[in-house]
């Protein structure tokens, strides 16, 4: 086979190729056509461009162009503050963790101080959420709960007026720096975040009406037994 002939086969090859990446190329867009066509029919209006995450979104990530994309979504399917450009959203810290391929809204962004509102008279504390805590994820922002501390000799109440003030069902997603936000009475502050650094809080929702005194306390686990050789000692002592 002479050099010319290998040429013009190569060059047909290159054509070949190319022409079957155009139409597999177009063979892609139709099948987008007919998907967004059979949503527009399913749900009926338009279809607009929103971003959305390419992955889960944690709280403390930085927004890249390599975890969020623009996609096609039905417009009257768009949650309310989605963000529709890339420039919009690239470079910004999450501070509400977003699900992989659900759209990128202003919740993702929102700024603490406009995520718990504070009651006159309180202050807000956040603790780490975890399965000892005692609270359902979804728990409702305004539930009363009452706060213990747990330890070896028993469980003590820290305060009967504390109120959530964040609730984790509001952010979709529970991650592993996950916490809930309390409003909480000034004198009960410190020992609540030194219990829910220690794992040792506890949170307990009662019912309407019913009263836990901060006066109460669970009894001890484990009762210490006096020796009978320290009460014959004692005994002797006292003669």
């Amino acid at each position: 086979m002479t050099r010319r002939v290998r040429l013009a086969l190569a060059a047909a090859f290159s054509l070949l190729t190319l022409v079957l990446c155009l139409a597999y190329g177009q063979q892609v867009r139709a099948d987008a056509d007919r998907e967004r066509a059979e949503a527009l029919e399913r749900y009926g209006g338009e279809v607009t461009k929103v971003v959305v995450a390419g992955q889960a979104l944690e709280v403390g990530d930085v927004v890249s162009r390599q975890n969020v994309a623009e996609r096609d979504w039905v417009s009257d399917l768009v949650p309310k503050g989605s963000y529709v450009s890339l420039d919009e959203v690239v470079g910004r810290q999450v501070t509400v963790p977003a699900s992989e391929g659900s759209p990128v809204t202003q919740l993702n962004f929102r700024e603490a101080a406009t995520s718990a509102d504070v009651p006159d008279g309180y202050v807000a504390a956040s603790v780490p959420f975890g399965e000892k805590l005692g609270l359902p994820s979804d728990i409702g922002v305004g539930t009363r709960v009452v706060a213990f501390r747990v330890g070896e000799s028993g469980a003590r109440v820290l305060s009967d007026d504390v109120q959530v003030i964040s609730s984790l069902g509001e952010g979709g997603a529970l991650g592993a720096r996950a916490s809930v936000t309390l409003a909480v009475r000034p004198q009960a502050v410190a020992e609540l975040l030194v219990a829910g650094g220690e794992g040792s809080l506890r949170l307990i929702v009662p019912a309407e009406g019913v009263s836990v005194s901060e006066r109460q306390q669970a009894p001890a686990e484990v009762t210490a037994e006096v020796p009978a050789d320290s009460e014959e000692k004692g005994g002797a002592d006292d003669e």
